[in-house]
């Protein structure tokens, strides 16, 4: 399992000797860790042993006796580079850029943001350090002031992941960050730290993240999506220019279902039309019991109230048989798509829509907006099993969700000649279509009506549209540096889709509500849609959203005191997290920021579009230098897009 280690030197004892802190899940572990292997070497005052090819170098004399940050200077000496094994120059610890070597003289630029009035130079190669030599020190590095309740944010490659922060009892939360937005999930081995003697931790190997039958089988979805969208452009019109005209209720109609999650297989079934609205017709597999007093009501709610909701919000699907209306197949073939094994562990497919449907010459294609839900299965007959009440809860949460990625296949492939969403983004906007639901039986039913208890925030036919969103969101926040806002897989975790929702939720509160229409319909896809439409750089965005998750609402403090972009207006997130902890027993807040003091430093491996938190206090000090830097000495990838951001907390 991966950790993050919290890693605080030892000033008096061997170096090699560590007193460890690794968050590890929500419990903390102390131990003593001899030796970490790979890390990167802090300052020392003592000459380490022999390395593998041969002596130690030897410094002999520095070229200047006093140095600013930014100031070249020359280290002097022997055995100080070879082409099979080129040496490092330390300059308190910290690895300097070297700009020219020879066997007798290394060139190095000093880096910035260090600390106290001396620092020590020293040579390493394979292993191998040089006695260190003292230099005096002026910090050239200028003090930021950053007011409170507001916040800066850097390119860490282009400042060396360096600010010096203003002391005197400020408080800060810093965040190092990957605020790119990119869609392939890489991980990189990343430090955080502040001003002081340093210390670096040793972090466990990445975890496989585990795949869900439902994320497995949304993934299979989306990659279909992108295979019709990319060689199909525009909208396959049938021809059909029927006026709107459903069947009568009581027709028969055979549909091809999707009957296996690698979408490989598929089952005809046949089906009788229950159902005819102005907007959504409802056909039932043959081989289901259904109550005209079960379907009647949930057609009123499909057709009057859930289509137009996300119609209003997103934009109208396409219409490719002409018949205006979207038909939704209830099948126990989607039940069966979930193996019994995974019910209790990963969860299950309660719906889909495929883009295949919209091609009417495609095989198994139903030539219409199709789309496909589980029915009630009490005793698991088809597949894992539902009770009528849960089935009754998710069928209108699952309906739509899954209109939204029609709507957003229509207006972006079809209207606009573009290509197909990126999967966060699309995910994103289907999550935030839940929360509209829930915003109707908000607005319905204001506190305290509708509620089985006035401790609850939402009447009871709105939670379920919310409540895994808020999960969701809570497991991404509890660990932002393991999961990512664009770089998924498949068709995300639950952790990612947490995250994809919040971020449209807080895109909604920052730009208005109408962004999410004009991202809908729009040809771009993912960082690149979000930019165009909101006018603002992602890596700002990214950098925002990470200070909003924790700066909005904070506990004792009027709302007012942190600037607009940095907090929701519709929702109180330490308010919905709170009564979250309550409802399925975990803390009342996610985000616990690694406590750093100077010499402290928090290490490990970082995902693309994730984020890590700190908080640091200047208590006694008049500045602090925070540092956010590949670990190891490897530079940063071209696409990593490293913010180092901080939010002076009020």
């Amino acid at each position: 399992m991966k950790a993050w280690c919290h890693v605080v030197s030892k000033s008096d004892i061997s170096l090699t000797v560590k007193d460890l802190r690794c968050v590890w899940g929500s419990f903390w572990l102390t131990v003593l860790l001899t030796g970490c292997a790979g890390d990167p070497v802090g300052r020392v005052e003592v000459p380490t042993p022999v390395g593998p090819l041969g002596p130690p170098p030897v410094v002999t004399q520095l070229s200047v006796a006093t140095v600013r940050s930014g100031d070249t200077i020359a280290v002097r000496g022997s055995g100080l580079h070879s082409f099979t094994a080129p040496a490092v120059v330390l300059v308190d610890g910290w690895r300097a850029a070297v700009v020219s070597r020879a066997d007798t003289m290394l060139v190095a630029v000093v880096p910035p943001c260090l600390s106290g009035d001396e620092v020590w130079v020293s040579v390493e190669r394979v292993g191998a350090r040089s006695l260190p030599r003292p230099l005096r020190y002026e910090p050239g590095a200028p003090v930021v002031e950053v007011a409170p309740g507001t916040m800066i944010s850097v390119d860490a490659a282009a400042s060396d992941g360096c600010l010096r922060l203003a002391g005197d009892g400020a408080q800060y939360l810093v965040i190092g960050q990957f605020a790119a937005g990119v869609e392939v999930p890489r991980d990189v081995r990343v430090g955080l730290s502040v001003s002081g003697e340093s210390s670096i931790g040793a972090v466990a190997e990445p975890v496989a993240r585990p795949s869900t039958a439902a994320a497995s089988f949304e993934s299979v979805l989306r990659r279909r999506e992108q295979l019709f969208a990319r060689s199909a452009r525009g909208a396959p019109r049938s021809g059909v220019q029927a006026e709107p005209s459903p069947p009568v209720v009581g027709a028969s109609r055979r549909y091809p279902v999707i009957a296996t999650l690698a979408a490989d297989r598929f089952d005809s079934v046949t089906t009788t039309l229950r159902y005819a609205g102005n907007s959504v017709l409802i056909w039932v597999d043959d081989a289901v019991a259904f109550p005209d007093s079960v379907l009647r009501p949930l057609g009123d709610w499909f057709d009057r109230e859930l289509y137009a909701l996300d119609v209003s919000h997103f934009g109208a699907p396409s219409d490719i048989d002409g018949d205006g209306r979207v038909h939704v197949v209830l099948t126990p073939v989607v039940n069966g798509l979930t193996p019994r094994s995974q019910c209790s562990l990963s969860g299950y497919v309660a719906g889909f829509v495929s883009a295949h449907d919209l091609y009417p010459r495609t095989p198994n294609a139903a030539g219409a907006e199709v789309f496909y839900g589980f029915v009630p299965d009490p005793t698991g007959r088809w597949g894992c099993a539902h009770t009528h009440v849960t089935w009754g809860r998710t069928i209108p949460l699952t309906f739509v969700h899954e209109l939204q990625h029609l709507i957003n296949f229509n207006q972006k492939v079809f209207l606009r000649g573009g290509t197909e969403e990126a999967v966060w983004l699309n995910e994103g906007l289907s999550h935030y279509a839940e929360e509209l639901a829930s915003l109707v039986q908000e607005r319905r039913y204001p506190w305290p009506a509708g509620r089985a208890s006035p401790e609850q925030q939402f009447p009871d036919t709105a939670g379920w549209f919310i409540l895994n969103n808020m999960i969701n969101s809570y497991l991404f926040l509890r660990e932002p540096y393991k999961h990512s806002l664009t770089a998924i897989a498949g068709g995300g975790t639950l952790e990612e889709r947490g995250a994809g929702w919040l971020f449209v939720r807080w895109l909604a509160d920052r730009f208005g509500e109408d962004i999410v229409r004009r991202m809908v319909q729009s040809p771009l896809r993912g960082a690149a849609n979000v930019r165009d439409r909101t006018g603002v750089a992602f890596d700002r965005l990214a950098a925002e959203f990470s200070v909003m998750a924790y700066a909005d609402s904070l506990p004792g403090l009027r709302r007012g005191i942190v600037e607009p972009d940095l907090r929701l207006t519709s929702r109180n997130l330490r308010a919905l997290f709170a009564r979250l902890g309550v409802i399925i027993s975990v803390p009342a807040f996610p985000i616990e920021p690694a406590l750093l003091a100077p010499g402290e430093r928090v290490a490990g491996e970082l995902r693309s579009a994730g984020h890590l938190y700190a908080r640091v206090s200047t208590a006694g000090v008049s500045s602090v230098a925070v540092r956010f830097t590949p670990d190891g000495g490897v530079p940063w990838g071209p696409a990593d897009a490293p913010r180092l951001t901080i939010f002076r907390l009020p």
